[in-house]
């Protein structure tokens, strides 16, 4: 498959030739055609993904049996429609992304939790923050202490704060 850069190149060596009868019928039309190649693998290949039309509800692309994007181009097997409506954000179906499967549709999954999704694992980020501050904080408490008793700063027993059995399940499970 030739390249957008060897075509180029190609028709810059043609239109270089200026003599009569220095331009062969052959290499016009083998330059055509690899274009044609060119672009009909572009159209192909590089149109598959990204959402090509949005529908208001879920009902109006199951009756939609021949869908067009919004570019007016038919869809091909495996694009992407998405179900929005604008009317009312809080419709079921808002956010389902399909794929056209020639004919029919099948439900790839759907995009209008992300927000939550986002708040849930800053959530879950902060606990797991707290959490490790509190270990380090006991940590440094008991190095201190450590470090007290082995300069014999200390009574003969040790003060220290038990760590609590299930702060190292806590910071493993979250």
């Amino acid at each position: 498959m030739e390249t957008i850069y060897n075509l180029q190149k190609r028709a810059a060596e043609l239109r270089q030739k200026t003599a009569v009868g220095s331009i062969t019928p052959e290499e016009v039309g083998a330059l055509h055609a690899d274009t044609l190649a060119y672009m009909a693998d572009l159209e192909r290949n590089a149109g598959t993904l990204g959402i090509r039309k949005v529908y208001a509800s879920a009902a109006l692309m199951a009756a939609d049996t021949e869908p067009t994007a919004t570019n007016g181009k038919k869809l091909r097997y495996g694009q992407l429609v998405a179900i929005y409506n604008g009317q009312d954000p809080e419709a079921a179906d808002n956010g389902d992304i399909y794929a056209w499967q020639n004919p029919g549709w099948l439900k790839m999954g759907n995009i209008s939790n992300i927000h939550a999704l986002q708040a849930m694992i800053e959530e879950e980020a902060a606990k797991c923050s707290a959490a490790i501050a509190g270990v380090k904080r006991q940590t440094d408490s008991l190095a201190d202490r450590v470090e007290k008793l082995e300069k014999g700063e200390s009574g003969t027993a040790c003060a220290c704060t038990p760590i609590p059995d299930n702060t190292i399940d806590n910071i493993i499970n979250h």
